[in-house]
């Protein structure tokens, strides 16, 4: 049971497509600066550029612990808010690992169980944020991280770091 490239392209796609959209306002788009003769001409002559491919899914560097530090400093997170949210996130670690993982779901179906998941999940985390600016702040952050937090999950990376033997 390996994660698909397809379905791992499909998922950065989708969700960079939302990011580039979601804060953006409606452009209106720019009146033509040369003339008609102008654009027929650079219309046939052949493209000087081609578009770059899509670059290829690499495994993410940053891990659960990077992301909650993050986390941590940007909403000022008490100790007892920082373990009940990672708790969350190890939680759904191993559910998001196992759609992610099945070959019998479509990529839609994927995408809509993990979003239903991740759902769940944010809300539970916004209401313990009962502050807007740190529910907004929190939004912004998981938005940022949530392609990485999928591959973590895809990977089965999901979970917290060992805490370090205690000294004898």
């Amino acid at each position: 049971m390996t994660f698909s490239r397809r379905m791992l392209t499909c998922l950065v796609l989708s969700t960079a497509t939302t990011m580039a959209f979601a804060d953006k306002p409606a452009k209106k788009p720019a009146a033509p600066t040369t003339s008609p003769a102008a654009n027929v001409a650079s219309t046939n002559a052949p493209s000087a550029t081609l578009p770059a491919p899509a670059p290829a899914p690499v495994a993410p560097t940053v891990t659960l612990d990077d992301y909650m530090k993050e986390l941590k400093s940007e909403l000022n997170l008490s100790a007892s808010e920082e373990q009940e949210i990672q708790s969350y996130y190890v939680a759904d670690g191993a559910q998001l690992q196992k759609i992610l993982n099945d070959d019998t779901l479509s990529p839609l179906q994927k995408y809509q169980q993990v979003s239903d998941l991740r759902d769940t999940r944010n809300a539970k985390i916004k209401v313990l944020l009962n502050d807007l600016d740190r529910q907004q702040t929190f939004a912004d952050m998981e938005a940022k991280y949530r392609v990485t937090l999928t591959l973590l999950a895809a990977n089965g990376q999901l979970v917290a770091a060992a805490a370090p033997p205690a000294a004898k």
